[in-house]
């Protein structure tokens, strides 16, 4: 069956966020697999809308405004290959607020969950 993790995101993106950030976060809101194939992405960001555990609150969120750069997600995935880490590590750099929480990840099985942050220039967890 497998172990999933949920992954909440609440950010807003800098204004010089490159165009290839900005489509990757529509292809996530859109579930394009397709995308993500022939980009190279993990094939799971495509899920990061969904919830797919019973374990977790049966609830998911997906919220872009490409005009004030905005992004809400939740949701849950098998997190197998660190697919939710590396989304992380690929978005965070853009975010507006520096030192701001961004997010976090929350496996299935852990008390606490991971959070991650914008701070100077680089992520962390």
């Amino acid at each position: 069956m497998g172990m999933y993790t949920e992954i909440f995101v609440n950010m807003e993106f800098k204004l010089d966020t490159p165009e290839s950030v900005l489509e990757l976060i529509e292809a996530v809101i859109n579930k394009d697999t397709d995308y993500m194939r022939r980009h190279e992405h993990p094939k799971r960001w495509a899920f990061l809308t969904c919830d797919m555990s019973c374990y977790t609150p049966q609830t998911r969120a997906s919220y872009w405004d490409r005009g004030s750069r905005s992004l809400l997600i939740k949701g849950d995935i098998k997190n197998y290959g660190g697919e939710i880490e590396e989304f992380f590590e690929l978005i965070s750099p853009w975010g507006a607020d520096k030192g701001r929480m961004i997010g976090y990840a929350h496996y299935e099985e852990s008390k606490d969950p991971h959070e991650f942050f914008y701070a100077d220039g680089e992520w962390t967890k």
